[in-house]
């Protein structure tokens, strides 16, 4: 399963979603949550989601959306990056899931048993309307 985001209209591939990258992910989460309560550690943040998001798309490519280096980014722009970066893996699997949910409700509703079922309520529908 490949993992890619578009940014400045153009598509960036992440990295496939490895136990590592996974770990890095609740890594990454749990410590902004951490730095963000702390307002005096603003660097260590920024920082922390430069690095993460180098090591998901590689430097180059967080320069080259980013439009310069960390000495120059514009922070909202890195944060931006952060969560689109979270979201294109969490999109990736809900998706899937999705995918799988609606193969089982289509299995379902193709049933022997729910079209037997539905035989047997149009059967009753139409004694009832009979009488």
């Amino acid at each position: 399963m490949s993992y890619n985001i578009k940014m400045n209209n153009k598509t960036y591939e992440m990295k496939n979603k490895t136990i590592e990258v996974a770990k890095r992910i609740k890594e990454f989460t749990t410590i902004q949550q951490k730095l963000e309560q702390e307002p005096d550690k603003v660097e260590e943040i920024i920082n922390d989601q430069y690095d993460f998001a180098c090591e998901i798309l590689g430097m180059e490519a967080v320069n080259e959306i980013l439009g310069a280096d960390i000495t120059e980014i514009d922070v909202d722009e890195l944060l931006d990056l952060s969560f689109v970066i979270l979201e294109g893996y969490e999109s990736k699997a809900l998706k899937k899931r999705r995918e799988r949910d609606e193969k089982k409700i289509a299995d379902l509703v193709n049933s022997k048993n729910i079209n037997k079922l539905m035989d047997v309520a149009d059967k009753v529908s139409n004694i009832s309307n009979q009488r």
